[in-house]
């Protein structure tokens, strides 16, 4: 009976994030690419790595294939959102990190 309850519970928040009715976020079900400059400005250096690595994972390209590649992404991040190491970000609060990237052109180089 426990399970049930359990089930139900997480169903219920899982529906009430998905449609809005709440500010939550489970990490599980939202994507990098979602994360906007406010939000990844208030993350430390660790987590900003993860999430660029998954965001260009999510783009269709091995963020383990280039260092530099992945390395030029997240600079690239950092300048858009404003947001130096131990920073928060400034500008573009509201937008998409990736936003901040051509995607049509990574990989061309």
């Amino acid at each position: 009976m426990k399970n049930i309850t359990k089930i139900i519970a997480a169903t219920a928040v899982a529906t009430a994030c998905a449609v809005g009715l709440s500010g939550c976020s489970i990490p599980f079900l939202s994507k990098a690419s979602n994360t906007t400059c406010e939000e990844y400005g208030k993350q430390d250096y660790s987590d900003r790595s993860d999430t660029i690595m998954k965001m260009i994972e999510e783009h269709g390209f091995d963020s383990t294939s280039s260092v530099w590649g992945t390395v030029s992404i997240g600079a690239k991040v950092e300048v858009f959102c404003g947001a130096a190491v131990g920073s928060d970000a400034t500008q573009n609060l509201n937008s998409k990190i990736e936003d901040a990237i051509d995607w049509s052109t990574v990989g061309k180089d």
